[in-house]
């Protein structure tokens, strides 16, 4: 059983962050994506891309692409509950490793 690599609460903890940031990143860009449409007075919603102009240039199609990627996170916010397990698991082995 000596030969089992252990995991270091390092890697654990960059794996906790990136379970973390690919669970909340859909519901991140879309919440953006209607924090920009709300300050350039666009309107934005799921039906059809809106006119939306920041300086100068349209970004309503993209505005509409990332607003509808809040629907991915659907299926990725489950990840968040096991990334707080993992930064838990890492910050006790960190513990661990100091005492």
């Amino acid at each position: 059983m000596e030969d089992e690599k252990k995991r270091s609460p390092r890697s654990i903890g960059l794996m906790s962050l990136g379970l973390f940031l690919i669970g909340i990143g859909p519901m991140l860009l879309s919440m953006t994506a209607g924090w920009i449409a709300n300050s350039q007075k666009c309107v934005l919603h799921e039906g059809f891309e809106g006119p939306c102009q920041l300086f100068g240039v349209e970004i309503g199609g993209a505005l509409y692409t990332l607003f509808t990627l809040g629907w991915l996170s659907l299926m990725t916010i489950w990840l968040v509950p096991i990334s707080i397990v993992m930064a838990v698991v890492a910050a006790i082995g960190w513990w661990r490793e100091r005492a």
